[in-house]
Order: C-alpha cells, then sequence, then structure tokens
C-alpha cells in the first residue's frame, strides 16, 4: 500500500469514526471538530512540521520535539521527513511543474481529494538531513501503526486535520488575494483577511520570499512557537 492509500485509508476511518462520536456526543464532537481541532492542526503543523522541522525557526528540546511528533502524527500528513522533503521542493520549484504543492498541474479537484497529486515529490538532500533528526527514525518506522492505536480517541481531529491540511495549502496559492509580491514562477499569495483562520499562516507570500524570517508579523504560530521553546 503506497503512503497515499495509507493515509487515504486513515482519514476515511476517521471520518466514519467522528460521524458515530457526533450521532452519541453531537456537542462534544463539534467542540471538538471546531475549535480544537483547529488548535491541534496549528501545533502539529503550522508550529511543527512547517516552521520547527522543515524550516527551522525555533530551537526546541527533545521533550518539545518529543510531543511534536505525537501531535503532528495525529494531523495524518505521513511520515514527518517525507512532508518535510516534498515541502522543501515545493519553496524550490513554486509554480513550475515539479511543484509537489501545485494544484493547477493536477486540477483543484483532484488536488483537495488526492492530496497533492499521485505521488508525494521528496527533496532528497534534505531528506538525508531531516532523517539525521531525533526520534526521526522511530516515528518515521512506527508512524501509521501509533496513528492507529490514536485513531479511536483522536478521530475527530485526524478527519478535521485532512481538511484543515488541504484548505491551508490549496487557499495561500490561489490568485486571490494579495499576489504583488510573487516573484519568478512562484505562485504564492497573501490573504490577509483569513488571519482569523490561519494564525500567521496567511502571509504566504511573505513566507516564501523569505523563508528564514520566523515572525511574520501579528504572527500567532510564531508565538505559540516561541512557547513551545520552554518545554
Amino acid at each position: 500500500m503506497s503512503e497515499l492509500q495509507k493515509i487515504h485509508c486513515i482519514a476515511f476511518l476517521s471520518h466514519v469514526l467522528t460521524v458515530v462520536y457526533f450521532i452519541n456526543w453531537p456537542l462534544a464532537t463539534l467542540f471538538v471538530i471546531f475549535p480544537i481541532s483547529l488548535i491541534w492542526f496549528h501545533l502539529g503543523h503550522g508550529v511543527f512540521i512547517h516552521r520547527y522541522f522543515t524550516h527551522r525557526h525555533f530551537e526546541f528540546s527533545n521533550l518539545g520535539i518529543l510531543l511534536g511528533h505525537i501531535i503532528y502524527i495525529t494531523t495524518n500528513m505521513g511520515p514527518a521527513v517525507m512532508w518535510a522533503g516534498m515541502h522543501i521542493k515545493h519553496h524550490r520549484t513554486s509554480g513550475t511543474d515539479e511543484d509537489p504543492h501545485e494544484w493547477r498541474h493536477v486540477g483543484l479537484f483532484k488536488a483537495i481529494f488526492s492530496n497533492y497529486g499521485e505521488a508525494f515529490s521528496v527533496d532528497l538532500k534534505a531528506s538525508v538531513r531531516l532523517k539525521k533528526e531525533p526520534y526521526v527514525k522511530f516515528f518515521t518506522k512506527y508512524h501509521y501503526k501509533i496513528l492507529l492505536i490514536m485513531l479511536i480517541p483522536f478521530a475527530p481531529i485526524i478527519a478535521m486535520s485532512f481538511w484543515w491540511k488541504q484548505f491551508t495549502t490549496i487557499v495561500v496559492h490561489l490568485d486571490y488575494g494579495d499576489t504583488s509580491g510573487r516573484v519568478g514562477d512562484d505562485t504564492s499569495t497573501n490573504i490577509h483577511w483569513l488571519h482569523w483562520l490561519m494564525w500567521g499562516d496567511e502571509k504566504h507570500t511573505d513566507h516564501h520570499n523569505n523563508i528564514r524570517k520566523a515572525d511574520l508579523g501579528n504572527d500567532v504560530i510564531y508565538r505559540m512557537g516561541k512557547l513551545w521553546e520552554k518545554i
């Protein structure tokens, strides 16, 4: 079974369980779906896998890294090395035919339901570096086994993470919003009015133009990361 098939199977099971939970505990399930799942997603995706693991915007202790891997697993985006390697390649090839995040090359509908096209395309050089990080070998080997164990208690979070990750990846590469800062083939967009939902990641062109810049201004995810450094 491919990585995408594993992700889709987990996503499907999590949606089924979420429906069951909603039938039995509607208010509690809705509270987990929103806002708890959004906060959890920003921790696993925004702070850990994106800002820390991929771009090194923070300095986490081993305990903080361990906690990050555990939270990240429940976002169901595949092993950390795979996602980070793919995202690094995205920055190097943004807007081109080789861009693994570019929905225009596979179609919007397919991008939403197939998770970045037919396969993950990874920056191999970056992957070699990332594999040397603490806990990476363990969490890469047991990623899906741990995810299956966490599926029952975390089903609504795992289900909603599927939609949060598709939304955040696609919306910041649409042609709606502030596209004035784009350079070359880059398709990133600043969508300032989505700050209430994206907490700093809506300034995506600013991020693309300077991936070393940790604080994008009024950046909630950056503040969350700085608090995480105290763990």
